[in-house]
């Protein structure tokens, strides 16, 4: 699962159409083979293996969070403590706590959460099965 996210990038970076600037997994062997079909594909990319290194980069702009679920609320804080957008994979949190800290860290960090990205880019959204269209 936590890979596919990667791996539907590849069209695009091979398009140009996307520039992946770095991967982050734990397991050493998945990060190189997805960053093995990056570089197949003409793109390149960095590779992490503890994501406090990649969130503490400048130049990353957003992260993509597809890990387990108990690491979401974790990874999307610290993302957006360094300033970076951030789309998360359902669950977002697992405990109310994790839930309040998430939401609360959105406009100190005035950083973006998926819903927001939703919104900005989606011309019809739905919240409790009303349809809202974007002007």
């Amino acid at each position: 699962m936590r890979t596919r996210m990667a791996e539907s990038a590849v069209p695009s970076v091979r398009a140009g159409k996307t520039r992946l600037a770095a991967l982050c997994d734990v397991n050493r062997q998945v990060l190189e083979n997805l960053a093995g079909q990056i570089k197949a594909n003409g793109g390149t990319c960095d590779t992490y293996t503890d994501h406090r290194e990649l969130c503490a980069r400048p130049d990353i702009d957003a992260v993509f969070v597809t890990t387990p679920d108990h690491w979401h609320a974790a990874i999307s804080i610290d993302a957006m403590r360094n300033g970076k957008d951030v789309y998360v994979e359902k669950p977002m949190t697992l405990t109310i706590e994790q839930a309040s800290t998430t939401t609360e860290m959105r406009p100190r960090t005035q950083t973006r959460n998926w819903w927001h990205s939703l919104c900005a880019c989606s011309p019809r959204i739905s919240t409790s099965g009303t349809w809202y269209t974007r002007k």
